[in-house]
């Protein structure tokens, strides 16, 4: 089988690609990134590396093409609109590239301002 990470430069897509690594060799795992230049780590040890764009499905759906399991890590966004819009393009992408198996990582966040309270 062959498996896409997305996000793989991130914070919690590098320790996905790590940890799957360990189960299966490099030359299985294609990286998804949105910046190559950030990605020669991956490049030195053997990883495919795919350039993807969440708002570009024609990118993506080249991306995933060949793969059969997509691990997809949303961008860091705040805005509940843009992971539904990421989210969906990316489904997209895969329904075009007949991809059947998804791992669907969630993020649950808040951003709130705090000010200092008066005294």
């Amino acid at each position: 089988m062959k498996y896409m990470v997305t996000g793989a430069t991130g914070h919690l897509g590098q320790h996905v690609v790590k940890q799957l690594s360990k189960l299966i060799s490099p030359d299985n795992i294609r990286v998804g990134v949105h910046n190559p230049a950030k990605a020669s780590q991956f490049k030195d040890a053997g990883y495919e590396i795919a350039a993807i764009d969440y708002y570009d499905v024609a990118k993506m759906t080249a991306a995933f093409s060949g793969i059969d399991v997509v691990i997809y890590i949303p961008s860091i966004t705040y805005l509940v609109k843009d992971r539904i819009d990421e989210f969906e393009n990316s489904l997209t992408a895969m329904f075009k590239a007949d991809v059947h198996n998804l791992v669907d990582v969630s993020f649950i966040s808040a951003k709130i301002a705090l000010k200092p309270s008066p005294m």
